[in-house]
């Protein structure tokens, strides 16, 4: 049973309390609330607004040439679609090298090199505008992301990026426009 539908689960455990999510009173809908109890802290899970949870974008690095690289990207658990980006190297070379593995916050701005709106990755060590965006091969990269459709038979390409980038994009940004936080995560 789910923890909003009435189970209380606990999620931590102290040495006097635990934290357990139970359903929230109806004098107090849409809000986060708090109850002390002996020996329990309850939160009100079901009412939380949509800025408490967090869309979460995995991309999985799974094919590796001198030239790009090839990922999965996974929104939330489910597959998107793949992901192109420069090849994996020790040392950085401009335009050349893919962004480091990490957690990244994604955000959407315009671009004036694009001029249009497009997601930005914030927070990139020795790395700045890195975007998500349409294209096919490593030449378009220069340490951005493209995404598309993986064939093998055509190493270091993605096919179908401009409708994959799309159905990304709107998924990113009506997750942002409801007040989600957007994290990409690289492996």
């Amino acid at each position: 049973m789910a923890p909003w539908s009435g189970a209380n689960v606990p999620l931590w455990h102290a040495t006097e309390s635990s934290i357990r999510l139970v359903p929230c009173s109806a004098g107090k809908p849409r809000t986060l609330a708090f109850e002390r109890r002996p020996r329990y802290l309850f939160f009100c899970f079901a009412a939380a607004p949509a800025a408490f949870f967090a869309v979460q974008l995995l991309l999985t690095r799974t094919v590796y040439s001198p030239q790009a690289t090839i990922g999965t990207l996974a929104v939330d658990g489910a597959f998107a679609c793949h992901v192109l980006e420069d090849a994996v190297r020790p040392v950085k070379v401009w335009g050349q090298t893919a962004i480091p593995a990490g957690t990244y916050q994604i955000t959407i701005t315009y671009s004036r090199r694009f001029r249009q709106p497009l997601p930005l990755l914030l927070g990139v060590p020795g790395y700045e505008g890195v975007r998500i965006h349409p294209g096919n091969d490593a030449a378009a990269t220069h340490g951005c992301l493209l995404v598309g459709r993986y064939a093998p038979e055509r190493p270091d390409w993605v096919a179908d990026s401009r409708p994959t980038f799309a159905g990304l994009f709107a998924r990113l940004q009506a997750a942002l426009a409801g007040g989600q936080r957007v994290w990409l995560t690289i492996r």
